[in-house]
C-alpha cells in the first residue's frame, strides 16, 4: 500500500529577467504578472472593492489648477477639458489611478506638436501592457500572451530631445522591487487568490458534491510513480474545483475483489472554520491595503459603531496617511508635464 498527496503551487514573487532575443525585461517568469494582479483583482469582492474605492479616492472629482497668471490658467483650465482627442484630464487621471492602486504605478503617451514647443495631448496607457526595453526604452504590447502580437517600441519622456511620441512613466519606490513596482498589497496576494477561490469551493461542491478534502482508495494494484502522477494529474483536471480549497489522499492499494472507495475528510465543524477563515482573509487584505476603517469602504466589523463622527474621523485619517501622499505623486506627475502646455500647478480636488 502506497500514499499519494497532490500538493498545491505556491505563490511566489515575479522574477524579473533580460530577454536579450525579445529586448526587454519579463515582469514575471511568465512575463505574465500584471495579468495575474488584473485576474485577482476581477475575482476577489473584497479586493475589488478596496482597489476602486481606493482609485477613487486618489482621483478625487476634478482638479484645480493654481497660477499666477490668468492667461497661463485658461490655457490650463481648456487643456484639462480636452487633454487628448477623446477625454479629459480627469478621465485620464481616473485610469492611471487605478494602475497606481492595482500595480503602483502608471504610464502615459506623451505627444508634442509638430513645432515641439508644447505638448499637445496626453494618453493613458494600461500600465499592464508595458515592459521595460534593453536599450533605455518602452515597449508596449496589447496581449503579452499571443507571441504573434505587435511589439511597439516607445522612447522615455524627454523635455530636452522631445520625441514626437514618447512614454511617462512612474511608479512608487518600494525597497527590492527590481524593474517593476510591486503593489502594496503584495504580502496579502495569498488572502486574495483565497477570497477567489471561496465561492468557487463551494460552486464545485454543490455541483459536483466533491469536496477538496478527499481520500480516494483505488484497488487496482500499486502503480509505478509515472503511472501515480498520472493518475493524480487526471483527477487534478477532471474533478478538483479549486486550487486552494484543499487536496486530494489517493491510496492505492493491492488488487481485490472491490471498487474503489471515496471517503469525505471535511470535518464536521466546516462552517465555523469557513467563518473564521473569511474573517482572517478579510483582514489580512485589510491590513496589507493599509485600510484604517473597513467602514470607508462599506464593511461593518465588530466594536465599530458606524457614527458620522467615527466615520469622518476614520476619513481624515485614512486622507492623510495614504490618499494625500499618492494624490502629491499624480499631480506632481501632471503638474510637470503641464509645464510644457502652461506654467501652472494642479491640485486634486477631493470628495466633500
Amino acid at each position: 500500500m502506497i500514499f499519494q498527496r497532490i500538493n498545491f503551487h505556491d505563490n511566489v514573487l515575479p522574477v524579473f529577467k533580460e530577454n536579450k532575443a525579445k529586448g526587454y525585461v519579463t515582469f514575471g517568469a511568465d512575463n505574465l504578472y500584471p495579468e495575474f494582479l488584473i485576474e485577482l483583482f476581477n475575482k476577489s469582492p473584497k479586493h475589488n472593492a478596496i482597489v476602486s474605492s481606493k482609485a477613487s479616492y486618489v482621483a478625487g472629482v476634478g482638479t484645480k489648477v493654481i497660477g499666477q497668471n490668468t492667461v497661463d490658467i485658461a490655457k490650463a483650465e481648456a487643456k484639462i477639458k480636452d487633454i487628448n482627442a477623446y477625454e479629459s484630464l480627469d478621465q485620464v487621471k481616473a485610469k492611471i489611478c487605478y494602475d497606481l492602486e492595482l500595480f503602483n504605478g502608471f504610464a502615459l503617451e506623451v505627444i508634442w506638436n509638430k513645432a515641439k514647443t508644447a505638448i499637445a495631448e496626453i494618453y493613458h496607457l494600461p500600465f499592464n501592457n508595458i515592459r521595460k526595453g534593453l536599450e533605455g526604452d518602452y515597449v508596449y504590447c496589447t496581449d503579452w500572451a499571443d507571441r504573434k502580437a505587435e511589439h511597439i517600441h516607445y522612447v522615455p519622456f524627454n523635455e530636452t530631445t522631445r520625441e514626437s511620441k514618447s512614454i511617462y512613466y512612474c511608479q512608487f519606490y518600494r525597497p527590492g522591487q527590481g524593474e517593476y513596482p510591486l503593489p502594496d498589497y503584495v504580502g496579502a496576494l495569498k488572502y486574495i487568490e483565497v477570497d477567489t477561490e471561496i465561492s468557487n469551493y463551494y460552486l464545485n461542491s454543490i455541483k459536483n458534491g466533491f469536496t477538496a478534502q478527499t481520500h480516494i482508495q483505488l484497488f487496482k494494484g500499486i502503480p509505478t510513480p509515472e503511472e501515480a502522477r498520472a493518475t493524480a494529474r487526471r483527477f487534478k483536471e477532471n474533478y478538483q474545483g479549486t486550487d486552494n480549497a484543499g487536496g486530494l489522499i489517493i491510496q492505492y492499494n493491492d488488487p481485490q475483489e472491490k471498487e474503489s472507495v471515496i471517503s469525505n475528510l471535511q470535518p464536521s465543524d466546516f462552517d465555523k472554520q469557513f467563518d473564521l477563515l473569511n474573517k482572517t482573509v478579510q483582514q489580512e487584505i485589510f491590513v496589507a491595503h493599509k485600510v484604517n476603517s473597513p467602514m470607508l469602504f462599506g464593511v461593518r466589523v465588530e466594536g465599530q459603531l458606524g457614527g458620522r463622527s467615527e466615520m469622518i474621523e476614520a476619513y481624515e485619517m485614512f486622507q492623510q496617511s495614504y490618499i494625500e501622499p499618492r494624490q502629491q505623486k499624480v499631480d506632481n506627475s501632471l503638474t510637470y508635464l503641464f509645464e510644457f502646455i502652461a506654467p501652472v500647478r494642479l491640485e486634486t480636488i477631493n470628495k466633500p
